[in-house]
């Protein structure tokens, strides 16, 4: 059954996940994402049902001058499948959410976001 809230867009975006109980962080590509979570396909085993876990992301803010701007999220592992994991984002601050949400808007409109983890 379905419990998501907001809307997931079939959209690839780089990420790194972080896992700091265990200190190693892994390069990811979402294969859906949204204002609400993300979906990643990545080995279940690593993550369990409920472990708090963070992404990073980065939004190019000068092509010109190759700028970009690091953001942190704070997430849980809602789903782990053999497909792979979904992730539910936790509270955040609005400048962090605006961030991701630009990004999402940009990887699903006609020109893709140049995003990198």
């Amino acid at each position: 059954m379905e419990h998501r809230c907001t809307t997931r867009h079939p959209i690839t975006i780089d990420i790194l996940l972080c896992n700091h109980q265990q200190s190693t962080a892994v390069y990811c590509k979402t294969s859906n994402a949204g204002a609400g979570g993300i979906f990643i396909d990545k080995a279940p085993e690593l993550y369990k049902t409920n472990a708090l876990l963070a992404i990073e992301f980065e939004v190019e803010l000068s092509r010109r001058h190759n700028i970009f701007r690091c953001y942190r999220r704070p997430v849980m592992v809602v789903h782990a499948s053999n497909e792979g994991v979904g992730l539910t984002f936790l509270d955040t601050d609005i400048e962090t959410m605006h961030a991701w949400q630009k990004t999402i808007d940009r990887a699903s409109g006609p020109h893709s976001v140049t995003t990198r983890a």
